[in-house]
């Protein structure tokens, strides 16, 4: 088949699957407000990296990585809402930080920073196993995984999602960028509550979906 079609089919595929605004693009978003473009796109990099790993699980169809997945979904639901409660706590109780700050101005503690950006939003994006059902899934529809025949072809597949994913996360990294200037000291406390909310919501939301019977709920997280 043409590896560049091929490559370019999974980049809009890796787009699509990393476009829905969720826990992450919100933490990618108000980080690039705050911090600069550095914190967005060390955001963007953990996120990409979950994304390409279920991209490879989906476009190389093993088995039993899949299977253990969804074997396993309980504790990784478990895992994820843990994550998004506490980091929704953390940014809630947060004290906004100060023009000027010496301690956000310290190059080393800048690096270890933006690595545990990377890191939670790395974590945020794996522990969510619909992610392969949703890479899984767009995969038949577009009949793209049916054209994966050899081991090259689908190391252009994973080559295009990580390309796809992360042109989404750079963009939307660049955006939160160019309206940095409109925000104010003053707004940086409500930027951090509305994040805050935003992750305990979610992370409520995948807590009832576990502990309560299944179709009780009108939706399936």
């Amino acid at each position: 088949m043409n590896e560049t079609l091929l490559l370019i089919q999974c980049a809009v595929i890796g787009f699509s699957i990393a476009l829905p605004v969720g826990p992450v693009a919100v933490l990618c978003i108000r980080r690039t407000l705050v911090g600069g473009l550095l914190p967005g796109i060390s955001t963007g990099l953990g996120a990409t990296a979950a994304d390409t790993i279920y991209g490879a699980v989906a476009l190389f169809g093993i088995g039993f990585v899949s299977d253990f997945i969804h074997r396993h979904q309980l504790e990784a639901e478990i895992v994820g809402a843990v994550i998004l409660l506490g980091m929704g706590i953390y940014y809630v109780r947060h004290r906004p930080p100060s023009v000027g700050d010496p301690v956000a101005a310290d190059r080393e503690h800048r690096v270890a920073t933006d690595l545990r950006y990377m890191i939670s939003s790395f974590a945020i994006t794996l522990f969510n196993p619909l992610t392969l059902g949703a890479f899984a899934a767009v995969l038949a529809a577009s009949g793209v995984g049916s054209k994966i025949e050899t081991t090259a072809h689908a190391m252009i597949g994973i080559a295009g999602v990580a390309i796809g994913a992360g042109s989404w996360w750079l963009l939307l990294t660049i955006i939160s960028q160019a309206l940095r200037r409109f925000i104010s000291h003053s707004s940086l406390q409500w930027l951090n509550w509305i994040t805050g909310g935003t992750l305990i919501a979610v992370g409520c939301l995948i807590a009832l979906s576990i502990v309560l019977p299944e179709g009780t709920l009108p939706w399936k997280l």
